[in-house]
């Protein structure tokens, strides 16, 4: 993130706090959004505006703020009638906005801007809320914005051991999430009133939104807001809840924040089921798209040759994605000949030499001695559907589902609706197990990093990377099949 360190007259947009429950004739506080014209400019060079929300500390019954047709939207013809003879809130409305006036006079005569956490400490400093010796802590989404910009600077710098890009998106997704929940609920998520009623609300907010439950207009999410019946998948929601408190834990670590809420305890993670689909690509299948012309379509020709340099590999999409960088290699002794490339699982830091089938050679050749280049594993999956579809590979598949709140949901769909990136690995474990090659020359292909059952083979197992592509040649040759063979 770029920071636009500019000024102008704030504005102030006056608004009720949700009414968690309250009966529509009851008071509600009244809250105050002031922009400044703060903003940041993201990646895609949109401008993402940052205001602070602040409260009045007086409540009001929501018909003396607006109209109800137009859901108690402020109103300032309803709310002044309605306050002429109380002076409470205007005494508060004018002194909350001489303070905003004052923090801007004092940064604008300097040429400097607060940022908006800073902006609302010294309001709220001047208004007598707290002592100007008190810190305020900034609110976990500020403090995670921090982070990632600082994340992204160390890896621009190439500084040893910094946050990978992948770790990287994921803190941009978590962002998202918070920012979701706020537009959603109206509440800013803060380290000091956090605690685990709090952690578990926001994820069955999260879980709302995906339903539908709320429509949600987010500046920072160029994708239209996506909606499944079903909400998020027990899956997904780990994933969310691994990031959300690994972010927390990095927070709390040097001391600096302060929080009742333990994001090390026990009990915050579902339970893991696996969503499961009775699927991998048959040898048969593979065949079929192999001998298949799609030359005159660059989407389904990417995705062909995708499924087979994947099923011959056994490469999750991330590594695919790099291979175009990878050069190829030639081993060649008295007993075997074979070509190989180098891989870096980024996900376990591990690497492997994985021997190339001939099939995968023959796609190689076609590029002049290169891989070709992939997409994203959105784009890919979305080919893939197309080429599976196309190809008429419709076979019936069982689809089990676990979603975070409800019912495992159990469905027959046809192979290309739910074919993905996903399913090369398995296929070329399921073929290759087929054919009773041994587990351990499987793994040592798809899972480098798996340790052995017997903890002492493992210590003085000093084989190397090259030695156990060779075994894996070894298993190939003397299989039975058109497709896994080396020559």
């Amino acid at each position: 993130f770029i920071y636009l360190y500019y000024m102008q007259e704030p504005k102030i947009r006056y608004y009720l706090e949700p009414s968690r429950g309250l009966n529509s004739n009851e008071k509600r506080m009244i809250m105050a959004e002031v922009n400044y014209r703060y903003a940041i400019i993201r990646k895609d060079g949109k401008k993402a505006y940052r205001p602070f929300r602040i409260s009045l500390k007086k409540s009001i019954k929501p018909e003396h703020f607006g109209s109800e047709e137009n859901n108690f939207i402020y109103d300032d013809n309803i709310f002044s009638k309605s306050q002429r003879n109380n002076t409470t809130i205007r005494r508060a409305k004018t002194g909350l906005e001489d303070a905003i006036n004052e923090v801007y006079l004092k940064y604008d005569k300097i040429g400097e801007t607060p940022s908006p956490s800073q902006y609302k400490s010294e309001v709220e400093t001047i208004l007598g809320r707290k002592s100007e010796l008190v810190k305020e802590q900034p609110t976990i989404i500020e403090f995670l914005y921090t982070r990632i910009s600082k994340y992204e600077e160390n890896l621009e710098r190439g500084i040893q051991n910094a946050i990978k890009t992948n770790t990287i998106k994921t803190y941009n997704t978590l962002a998202r999430h918070i920012e979701n929940y706020t537009l959603a609920t109206g509440d800013i998520l803060r380290f000091e009133t956090f605690n685990e009623d709090k952690y578990w609300v926001f994820l069955d907010t999260l879980d709302d939104i995906l339903r539908g439950e709320y429509t949600i207009d987010n500046p920072n999410q160029p994708k239209k807001q996506r909606v499944q019946e079903s909400g998020f998948l027990k899956t997904s929601i780990r994933k969310i809840q691994s990031s959300f408190l690994r972010m927390f834990k990095e927070a709390l670590k040097n001391g600096d924040l302060r929080s009742g809420f333990q994001p090390d305890q026990e009990g915050l993670l579902v339970t893991r089921k696996s969503n499961s689909k009775d699927l991998y690509v048959t040898e048969e299948e593979l065949n079929l798209i192999i001998a298949s012309d799609c030359s005159h379509s660059v989407k389904l020709q990417k995705a062909k040759e995708y499924i087979i340099i994947g099923c011959l590999t056994g490469l999750r999409n991330e590594s695919m994605l790099e291979l175009n960088n990878e050069p190829i290699r030639l081993h060649r002794d008295k007993k075997l000949n074979f070509s190989y490339v180098r891989s870096k699982h980024n996900k376990t830091q591990t690497e492997v030499f994985i021997p190339l089938l001939k099939p995968v050679l023959e796609i190689v050749e076609s590029h002049g001695g290169q891989f070709p280049k992939f997409y994203s594993n959105s784009k890919t999956n979305s080919d893939l559907k197309g080429l599976f579809r196309y190809l008429e590979i419709d076979r019936p598949v069982l689809e089990t589902l676990d979603p975070y709140r409800g019912e495992v949901i159990t469905t027959e769909k046809s192979l290309h609706e739910l074919i993905s990136t996903h399913d090369v690995k398995k296929t070329f474990t399921t073929i290759l197990a087929g054919y009773h090659l041994p587990e351990s020359i499987i793994s040592s292909i798809t899972h480098p990093d798996k340790p052995s059952q017997n903890k002492m083979f493992q210590v003085y197992d000093n084989r190397s990377m090259l030695d156990r592509a060779k075994e894996f040649v070894k298993a190939i040759i003397n299989i039975d099949s058109q497709i896994y063979k080396v020559f």
